[in-house]
């Protein structure tokens, strides 16, 4: 719990969208729209997170990155990343 608390808290610093999801993931977007570029970034950094996209209502398509929620020591890692990528 405490992990999900300090992901979301970063999240939120970093402008991105969040589901509150009682699992082990977020499903995050980011009001740049950048989704795919940057999993393409955290990928190139060795970070796995999944970028997703989905056809939506009226043809749009919707996008973004389901973040797994690890340890603290890889969270760290991913958000002092993802702070330079964004």
């Amino acid at each position: 719990r405490r992990s999900r608390l300090s992901l979301a808290t970063s999240l939120d610093e970093l402008v991105f969208r969040f589901a509150v999801i009682h699992a082990n993931f977020f499903w995050a977007t980011h009001r740049d729209g950048r989704h795919q570029q940057i999993f393409e970034e955290l990928k190139r950094r060795r970070i796995l997170v999944r970028y997703m996209q989905f056809a939506g209502s009226n043809d749009d398509e919707l996008d973004g990155l389901r973040i797994t929620v690890g340890t603290e020591d890889e969270l760290s890692t991913f958000v002092k990343e993802l702070r330079e990528i964004v």
